[in-house]
């Protein structure tokens, strides 16, 4: 066979290998330019981008990105790339990001494709990416994570001349920050080694798009509504929580947030530290403004020591103490030790037959029976034994004179001389009068209360019961 002959062979079947392999010829010289394993330490938000080391590289319908742990196994196809893209000029970009990473750059991001899975996060430590054929061959494969990754870092001599792309970069995707992992070479480059080629962006990211469009990656310090100051959150997250968001690119110690908390001064007059408006409201005290402290807070005393009739003791407001029926002993007045003096108190039984713990002042101003001094208050103390004019606990005719007696002079304040004369302890049952004398239940000892004693009188309760209410 001629020599022209060979040559015109040749030409022939690297022709039909074009026409065979459209695929090969049209996607493969490519690099993965940049990673983003994550924003602000949202996980979620994850980017790719893709360069073309060579023009007419856009056609990458047939191609896949896949994910692999740190011993290289367990592959996740992270996408499986449906369709071409339009431009494919040397150094142009194919974009990919999960649906979270997009309102975090400025622009909005508008990527090529959406990841069908984002990188699991068990795999940003320490990992592999891979750009390959829907038939498996790698065309391109980023290793992270250093030693921790003990996987295959091999790959097809296409983009790499001895087709080993390790050993892998010294560490973990950047996830907490703006930044991204991106390869230091020429859109051209070769790869050499994954440890010699990328580098973690100093600043935010900037991701490129097929159709040339750049989106950077926003941060900046946010400031709560609830106070305090958290980093690299995006304007859009932040307000949207309610925060002030300081600006791209601001920290927390180049912008700080206005303070929100300040000085507390509690009626006693001592003070709380980084409080809120709220809660100092709720610990019933002043709040003095944000960013006051308790050096400089000139906490006023508003309280003192309130003494009850019984000579307990409380520290309230003088309004508090005034409207209990205390006596205020002055602002700043204490409770240790207890400034009230010990009133003594004992049961007191009133007219309606009802007991109360009282001085013995106070029950005499109601019109009751004081029983005296450290007495209590029991289930018999004041039993209202109706008809039993001269308390000798029977009722019987024995009770008639004492009961006129007492009528005809209802209103003394001390027991009338015929009464004191029918009756043993006269003072006492005296006290006692507006409840055996009243047998109508009307509140009060009148001749309302004749017939229904006469009643009681002719029509005896059994013994060791009073006459009932005629009420």
């Amino acid at each position: 066979m001629s020599f022209r002959s060979v040559v015109a062979l040749t030409a022939v079947g690297f022709a039909l290998w074009a026409v065979a392999s459209p695929a090969h010829a049209t996607f493969h010289f490519m690099q993965i330019e940049q990673v983003v394993g994550g924003v602000g330490g949202n996980t979620a938000a994850q980017a790719i981008q893709l360069r073309m080391r060579s023009g007419s590289q856009n056609f990458v319908s047939q191609s896949r990105i896949r994910a692999f742990d740190a011993t290289g196994a367990n592959p996740v196809i992270i996408i499986n790339i449906a369709s071409d893209v339009p431009n494919g000029l040397l150094g142009d970009r194919v974009l990919i990001t999960t649906a979270a990473f997009n309102s975090l750059t400025s622009p909005t991001c508008v990527p090529n494709f959406t990841m069908t899975n984002p990188i699991p996060a068990s795999y940003l430590a320490a990992g592999s990416l891979t750009f390959e054929d829907d038939s498996g061959i790698i065309y391109w494969r980023l290793s992270w994570g250093g030693a921790a990754y003990t996987g295959s870092n091999t790959g097809s001599p296409t983009n790499d001349a001895n087709g080993n792309f390790g050993p892998p970069f010294g560490s973990a995707l950047p996830t907490a920050g703006a930044s991204s992992l991106r390869f230091n070479g020429t859109a051209s480059a070769l790869s050499t080694t994954n440890l010699a080629d990328y580098s973690i962006t100093a600043g935010a990211a900037v991701m490129t798009n097929n159709a040339r469009n750049s989106f950077t990656i926003t941060l900046g310090a946010c400031c709560p509504a609830a106070g305090g100051c958290t980093e690299f959150q995006s304007a859009a997250v932040c307000m949207a929580s309610g925060g002030v968001y300081q600006g791209n690119g601001t920290s927390c110690a180049s912008a700080p947030c206005a303070p929100t908390t300040g000085a507390c001064c509690l009626p006693n007059g001592s003070c709380l530290a980084d409080q809120t408006a709220g809660t100092c409201g709720a610990a019933g005290g002043a709040f003095e403004g944000a960013g006051t402290n308790c050096g400089t807070a000139n906490c006023p005393v508003t309280t003192g020591a309130c003494c009850a009739a019984n000579g307990s003791c409380a520290e309230l407001v003088e309004s508090e103490c005034d409207s209990s029926g205390g006596h205020f002993e002055g602002l700043g007045s204490v409770c240790t030790p207890n400034p009230c003096p010990v009133v003594p108190v004992g049961a007191c039984c009133t007219g309606d037959g009802h007991c109360h713990v009282d001085p013995a002042d106070d029950c005499a101003l109601h019109g009751g029976f004081y029983f005296g001094d450290g007495t209590n208050c029991t289930t018999s103390t004041c039993v209202c034994f109706r008809g039993d004019a001269n308390c000798d606990g029977v009722l019987n005719n024995f009770d008639i004179d004492p009961f006129v007696a007492a009528l005809l002079d209802s209103g003394s304040p001390t027991p009338p001389e015929a009464y004191e004369q029918l009756v043993a302890n006269a003072g006492a049952c005296w006290e006692q009068r507006g409840c055996w004398a009243d047998l109508n239940c009307d509140g009060s000892f009148n001749n309302f209360d004749i017939d229904p004693f006469v009643n009681c009188r002719i029509n005896a309760p059994p013994p060791g019961a009073p006459c009932e209410c005629a009420g």
